[in-house]
C-alpha cells in the first residue's frame, strides 16, 4: 500500500523521471496492483488483448511519469489510473478497427492510416485476399521481434510518441532511435516480401 504523502511521492516521481532505478522500483511496486487490475478488464479480453494489455499498461505507467505535472495539485494515483485506462482503451479501439477492416475488407477506410496500412505493399495492385494475407505476414513478423524491438515499435506506432521523447523514455540517444527504427522497418519489409505464403494465404487461395 502507498503511504507516502503527495509531497514525498512527487519527489519520488521526480527521481524516477531522472532515471533513478531504485526510485522506479519503489514507485512501480506501489502501483503494480493498479496496472494489473486495469489490464484485466473484460473488454480487453473480448478483443484478444489479454496478453498485450499488461505490457501496454506498464508503458502507460512510464509515460504517465514523464507527463505528470505535480504543480497542478492532482494526486499521481488518480492521474495514473486515467492515463492507463485511456491508453488501454485506445488500443482496444485500434484493435476493433483493425478486426473490422479485416472482417469486412470491402468497407471504405475513413480513419487515419494505421501501422498495417502504412507498411502495406502499395507497389502493386492487391485484391482483398492479398491484403489480408499481407497483414497476417506482418503480424507474424512482429511476433518474432525481440521484446525491446516490440517496445520500440509500440512507442512509435501505438503511442505515436516523438522520437525525442522515446529517446528520453528509454535513456538512449535520438540517433540510436532513428537507426533502430530504420533497421526495424527494413527487417519487417524484408520478412513480409518473402515469396513463402502465410497459412492464411494458403487457406484463402
Amino acid at each position: 500500500m502507498n503511504n507516502l504523502s503527495k509531497t514525498d511521492e512527487d519527489k519520488l516521481i521526480a527521481q524516477v523521471a531522472e532515471g533513478n532505478e531504485k526510485a522506479t522500483a519503489i514507485l512501480y511496486h506501489h502501483y503494480e496492483g493498479l496496472l494489473i487490475k486495469e489490464s484485466r478488464e473484460r473488454y480487453l479480453a473480448a478483443m484478444n488483448l489479454s496478453d498485450e494489455a499488461p505490457g501496454i499498461a506498464r508503458l502507460a505507467f512510464y509515460e504517465a511519469i514523464k507527463s505528470y505535472d505535480a504543480t497542478r495539485g492532482i494526486h499521481f494515483a488518480a492521474y495514473l489510473q486515467r492515463q492507463v485506462r485511456g491508453t488501454l482503451y485506445t488500443e482496444f479501439k485500434r484493435q476493433r478497427r483493425y478486426l473490422s477492416r479485416t472482417t469486412h475488407p470491402d468497407q471504405t477506410a475513413t480513419e487515419e492510416q494505421n501501422f498495417w496500412d502504412v507498411y502495406a505493399d502499395t507497389s502493386r495492385s492487391q485484391n482483398h485476399e492479398e491484403k489480408i494475407c499481407h497483414r497476417e505476414l506482418l503480424r507474424q513478423a512482429i511476433h518474432l521481434l525481440t521484446p525491446a524491438e516490440k517496445r520500440l515499435l509500440s512507442l512509435i506506432y501505438l503511442y505515436e510518441l516523438p522520437q525525442k521523447q522515446i529517446a528520453s523514455l528509454l535513456h538512449i540517444t535520438h540517433q540510436s532511435i532513428t537507426k533502430a527504427k530504420k533497421r526495424l522497418l527494413t527487417h519487417l519489409r524484408q520478412t513480409i516480401s518473402q515469396p513463402t505464403p502465410c497459412l492464411t494465404c494458403v487457406y484463402i487461395l
